[in-house]
């Protein structure tokens, strides 16, 4: 959702860990418009861009609101405890919730009703929701963000787990949405993790999913309240590295929030 604001060029920018909020001079790229994150965009009266710095403030220095995922960590959670992607920019993983199909339009039988989807991000942004800019790092291979960092890390952390067992997720959100239910794809067997992650890396259908019926949504705004815990139970059949891509579908908004985890899954062991 993309809005233009006032240039203004002193503009604090909050940081979660510390107490004394510095002056940034012209601290944004003022001559782009900002997706702006729909979840967070007036929490606390506050509107934030998405390099972090919130803008049209009433001057309330209120700590920046909660992750969209509480755990595990995602990707994008590693970055941000790096120091290389502010908190608010988790919220930015948005893209059409069509995926994988690679078109915009009306959603999947039977929620025409639905707000249609945006276009699906491209292959090799799949992780980031199709966003560029900083939010694009979740999108970079082990050996991609070794060199980023310096070698502050030499992969992307992996959640070491046994085939069958369950993946618990916890959300929490600062602004639900209307929730059409949630999916999960996993890489291929014998995918590429030297190669960012394309629909070709993927299983072409979702490994597990969680999908509410009640239709149209406009009538049933009780029940289609986002769930804060998934148990997501991995495939028997993969081994080894995987990528596991979560997406939140939303009824009532053209895009689906992008959470992506790279997973061991032990060999030996089977639940």
């Amino acid at each position: 959702m993309n809005k233009n604001y006032t240039p203004k060029y002193y503009l604090p920018r909050v940081n979660p860990n510390d107490n004394d909020p510095r002056e940034y001079c012209n601290c944004c790229d003022w001559q782009d418009r900002y997706s702006l994150s729909l979840y967070w965009e007036q929490s606390n009266n506050i509107r934030y861009n998405n390099s972090g710095c919130y803008i049209n403030s009433t001057g309330d220095d209120t700590p920046v609101p909660p992750l969209p995922i509480v755990s595990p960590a995602s990707r994008a959670q590693t970055l941000v405890d790096l120091g290389r992607l502010h908190p608010m920019q988790i919220n930015i993983a948005t893209g059409g919730k069509n995926f994988p199909d690679r078109n915009g339009g009306p959603v999947f039988p039977p929620f025409q009703d639905d707000v249609w989807s945006a276009t699906p991000p491209l292959d090799d942004f799949i992780l980031s929701g199709g966003q560029g800019g900083e939010i694009s790092t979740v999108n970079l291979t082990d050996n991609q963000i070794a060199i980023l960092t310096l070698f502050a890390i030499r992969q992307w952390p992996r959640l070491r787990l046994s085939a069958g067992q369950l993946l618990n997720v916890e959300w929490l959100y600062d602004r639900p949405r209307l929730t059409r239910g949630y999916r999960a794809f996993i890489t291929r067997d014998g995918w590429n993790p030297n190669a960012r992650i394309t629909r070709a890396q993927l299983e072409p259908f979702p490994f597990w999913q969680d999908i509410n019926q009640a239709i149209p949504y406009w009538r049933y705004p009780a029940a289609l309240q986002p769930k804060t815990h998934h148990a997501i139970s991995i495939p028997f059949n993969k081994r080894g590295h995987h990528v596991i891509v979560l997406l939140w579908l939303i009824a009532d908004f053209e895009d689906a929030v992008y959470q992506a985890f790279d997973i061991e899954i032990d060999s030996n062991i089977v639940y």
